[in-house]
């Protein structure tokens, strides 16, 4: 038996030491795929795992900055061209970082492919095998690639949950009482997989509390959410049949991750249950753009509407600097062709002040100068004309794959 997570451990092992013969034929992979007998398992495998590769390379048409084109080029050249991981974060315009995060997701996608095409039923490979992390992992894959404008309201999730819950909480006998101090924003998180989170943890809670209290309280701190759920038993339990309990810990722990939130229990019978749950706040985020066509900052406004993301137009460069100080950007965007003043210089500038040297900025233009850009400072380059998806593609890659995760409860 194997599980999803050892077999992607081992196709990583193996794209690692893709050319090396000897490696490969000791590789587990020979035998799940069935290439024992064969006299050279290392080319057979080798194939099966290239030609996996080459099946996840996009059409033509796709945008050169989709994520279909960034799972086949992490794969393609990290392992088949088996170029260095800074190099190939070079060519992406993406940070070392980002690059292993794409890296994990492409070999997932990888694994899935090799999975259905050789595996799927085969004797000795249990697709169920811990079957939380398989299911949760294959149903809720479109968590992690949600777009950037999928919001939550916390308190319609909640009172939707609570009515479902209303039922077992009546046969339980729990009090649940909820409390809200202060307002709370919109949460970046998609609203399903909250639903599934609150569903799961609040029904786990009062399975363990029959006869109790269940309070539940929601505050805003810094630029999170959190929720604390304390289920407190009666001073004196009843007696009760154990029955199975209908939430699920792994679960809602699992989504939790895969939707940047963290959830944390603390079980301590017969004192009751606790459990906090940090959710990312939907903020509103500064972009900078530094062009002198007007036309351009509306299609960029059109293309933001809705998202976390406001655009802030600015034609003359001279004011670049004030704008910084009031705004507080997190990126920016910079076209080259300007009247007013040369782009380049203005990058330069840009690297050099110290309201901007740590700012990650787009150069944004006509001209094909990737390879200046990314040599004069430049954190990404955006080509014209572009795409919707590719434009919001971009300010996520710049904005969230360069930052470290938070310690949500450090």
């Amino acid at each position: 038996m194997i599980t999803r997570e050892k077999f992607i451990e081992c196709l990583r092992d193996a794209l690692t030491h893709l050319y090396h013969a000897d490696y490969l034929r000791n590789s587990p992979l020979v035998r799940l795929f069935g290439l024992s007998d064969q006299f050279d398992a290392s080319s057979a495998l080798r194939k099966i795992l290239t030609d996996g590769i080459e099946a996840l390379k996009p059409a033509p048409d796709q945008p050169e900055a989709s994520r279909a084109w960034r799972i086949y080029d992490s794969l393609f050249c990290c392992y088949v061209q088996q170029l260095s991981q800074q190099i190939v974060a070079d060519q992406l315009c993406i940070s070392d970082r980002q690059l292993r995060r794409e890296q994990r997701a492409a070999l997932e996608e990888l694994a899935d492919l090799l999975w259905r095409e050789y595996l799927s039923g085969r004797q000795g490979f249990n697709p169920d095998t811990q079957n939380t992390d398989v299911v949760i992992d294959r149903e809720l894959s479109w968590v992690r690639r949600s777009c950037a404008d999928v919001a939550a309201q916390l308190k319609t999730q909640l009172s939707e949950v609570l009515n479902l819950c209303n039922l077992l909480s009546t046969q339980n006998r729990v009090d649940v009482r909820v409390q809200y101090l202060g307002p709370i924003p919109d949460l970046l998180i998609h609203p399903v997989a909250l639903n599934q989170i609150l569903l799961n943890v609040i029904l786990y809670v009062i399975h363990h509390i029959s006869g109790g209290v269940l309070e539940i309280t929601a505050w805003q701190e810094n630029e999170g959410v959190i929720v604390t759920f304390h289920g407190k038993p009666p001073y004196k339990r009843p007696l009760q049949e154990e029955s199975e309990n209908p939430g699920n810990l792994d679960v809602a722990m699992q989504i939790a991750n895969l939707s940047r939130a963290k959830l944390e229990v603390h079980d301590a019978p017969p004192l009751g249950i606790s459990a906090v749950l940090l959710l990312p706040a939907c903020e509103e985020i500064p972009v900078l753009v530094i062009d002198d066509n007007s036309d351009a900052h509306q299609l960029m406004r059109r293309f933001t509407s809705g998202s976390r993301f406001k655009i802030v137009p600015v034609q003359d460069p001279n004011e670049v600097f004030s704008l910084v100080e009031s705004e507080k950007p997190r990126l920016i965007l910079l076209d080259i062709m300007m009247p007013q003043d040369n782009g380049w210089m203005v990058l330069a500038r840009l690297k050099q002040h110290p309201l901007t040297m740590n700012c990650p900025v787009i150069i944004c233009s006509v001209l094909p100068q990737e390879t200046l850009a990314m040599t004069l400072g430049a954190s990404g380059y955006l080509k014209k004309p572009f795409t919707r998806e590719a434009f919001l593609q971009v300010l996520e890659q710049q904005i969230f794959g360069m930052e470290s995760e938070p310690d949500l409860f450090a």
